[in-house]
């Protein structure tokens, strides 16, 4: 079986208002025996979009800086990646899994027009 741990740093909590600035993920191939090996590995840090409208706190706690940022990638780049691993996945984990996967959801459904995610 294969699961996938999946993390997003975001500029703020608001859907409505704020938006993934990195994303993280690690397939994980578990066996019958729950014997597992890590599969593969993917991070990449977002070019936002709306920076303005940051909160102070969630960039200081996300290390955000311009100069950190500075080779950042639109989500665009990575959004058929995003989706083949969760799609793949028999199971999707995370710290606060719910959070994560709003914020990939939103950012499918207002910055790309596209609906992959189910």
């Amino acid at each position: 079986m294969i699961v996938t741990i999946l993390d997003t740093e975001t500029t703020g909590l608001d859907l409505l208002q704020h938006e993934v600035i990195e994303v993280g993920m690690m397939k994980v191939h578990v066996d019958k025996s729950w014997n597992h090996s890590q599969m593969e590995c993917f991070e990449a840090k977002i070019k936002p979009r709306f920076i303005k409208r940051a909160a102070p706190q969630a960039l200081k706690v996300n290390g955000y800086t311009a100069e950190k940022w500075k080779k950042s990638i639109h989500f665009d780049k990575i959004s058929f990646k995003v989706t083949e691993w969760i799609e793949d996945s028999d199971y999707l984990i995370g710290q606060n899994l719910l959070f994560d996967y709003n914020f990939i959801y939103s950012t499918f459904k207002n910055y790309l027009s596209l609906s992959l995610l189910y």
